[in-house]
């Protein structure tokens, strides 16, 4: 019986022991604070969850413990990191949504990344130098880019040809289709919305802008500008009223990008502005009918203007140094080559390097995106609204949309009132 009690002591002692020692190796490990909008139906979600953790866990779970708060949406995700920015409680690292990385470089919270990009040339060296000095302040590199932005104009290629439309390359072409498809039962041809940030009325806006001449195209190019007092910003407002209230759907005003895309997968507009990622949702069942992709053709807008547009990077805001490099190990595994061409397969979206050549793997997945970066390569560049002007400015502007539309606003009140917002900061 001694024995026996001898024997269970021991083991339970061993047990304690054990379960000490694991309880220590757990506390050991670098706590990493991280929140995403890569959750739920966001197209990034399964590259997230199926590619960068498990990598990063393989390669670092041993001594580096994620947590990780899904936040679902990007403008809440905005919202929420601006809030902890104001008060000073960022998790350790910040992903670009907006300007928001940008807005934390500038109010001092970003890390240095000179230093670790000076030690690793295999990252430096693959991007864009046009990126790299968007992620530069006084000198200091502070964002780590992964993806490039080219957007365009898709169109359905089934209703064009219904309608005997052809592909738009003016305004007036654009117009002229619109009432063709209208003529052949297609109601609204094109999809907008103008909840949150409008992001395709807004990406249409930017491009007539910058189509309107030499003015137009150095403005979209041009950061933080304060004066929309122009004759040319103007008339782009009198275009895209007339775009939403006479080729759009109803629920238009006061619709999110689901509603909007949802008319576009559905066959019921013909036309709508986005990038190279919308390409995986047309081969996505849950989005749209099967056999969908193959209908899309893609242009530039029109004037012979695409959106391509230098991304701020992801940003460290971590102050401890041990997490500070456990960070830097989880934007290598983002924004390696590896993680950047595994998101080019995953989400259809291009690589910020032009160094990254297509996989072959992209390429079979995704024949339109071959298409696009042929097509889109010689138009005239310029960049989109949320990525140059102020957040204040971008609310403006989607609060245009819908007086434009009623009534309530002109155009030159509408310029005014961009003007006004940025007086704000």
């Amino acid at each position: 019986m001694k024995h026996a009690l001898r024997s269970l002591i021991l083991v339970v002692l061993c047990l304690t022991l054990l379960l000490s020692s694991t309880a220590g190796m757990a506390e050991d490990k670098v706590k990493l604070s991280f929140a995403t909008q890569f959750a739920g139906v966001d197209p990034k979600s399964e590259w997230f969850n199926e590619y960068v953790i498990p990598t990063f866990n393989k390669l670092y779970g041993d001594t580096i413990e994620l947590q990780i708060e899904e936040i679902a949406g990007e403008q809440n995700y905005v919202d929420k990191m601006r809030l902890l920015l104001s008060t000073d409680h960022l998790p350790d690292i910040v992903h670009p949504a907006q300007t928001i990385t940008r807005e934390v470089a500038e109010a001092g919270k970003a890390v240095d990344l000179t230093p670790f990009l000076d030690a690793a040339p295999e990252i430096k060296d693959i991007i864009a130098p046009k990126t790299l000095e968007r992620n530069t302040i006084d000198g200091k590199v502070y964002g780590l880019p992964f993806e490039g932005s080219w957007i365009g104009l898709y169109y359905n290629k089934e209703l064009l040809e219904k309608a005997g439309a052809g592909v738009p390359t003016t305004w007036d072409e654009l117009i002229a289709a619109c009432d063709k498809l209208q003529a052949a039962g297609i109601q609204y041809p094109m999809s907008f919305e103008t909840a949150t940030n409008a992001w395709t009325a807004s990406l249409t806006f930017s491009a007539l802008i910058g189509s309107s001449g030499d003015e137009g195209y150095q403005f979209m190019n041009t950061y933080r500008s304060t004066d929309f007092n122009k004759d040319y910003i103007e008339k782009a407002f009198e275009t895209i009223s007339t775009l939403i209230k006479k080729y759009a759907a109803p629920d238009a005003i006061g619709g999110d990008y689901n509603k909007a895309s949802m008319h576009f997968f559905n066959g019921e507009s013909a036309f709508i502005a986005n990038g190279t990622w919308m390409i995986s949702e047309f081969n996505d069942p849950e989005r749209a009918p099967e056999g969908f992709a193959d209908k899309v053709g893609v242009c530039a807008f029109p004037g012979n203007v695409a959106l391509k547009t230098p991304m701020d990077g992801w940003v460290i805001t971590a102050k401890d140094p041990a997490v500070i490099d456990a960070a830097w190990k989880f934007l290598t595994v983002v924004c390696g080559k590896e993680g950047q061409l595994s998101h080019l397969e995953y989400t259809a979206t291009l690589p910020d390097s032009d160094k990254l050549e297509m996989t072959e793997a992209a390429k079979e997945k995704y024949p339109l995106l071959s298409e696009m970066y042929a097509v889109l390569q010689g138009a005239k560049p310029i960049q989109y609204f949320s990525k140059l002007w102020t957040p204040a400015v971008v609310d403006a502007l989607s609060n245009s949309y819908p007086a434009l539309v009623y009534g309530q606003m002109t155009p030159a009140e509408a310029c005014q009132s961009l003007t006004d917002a940025a007086a704000k900061g």
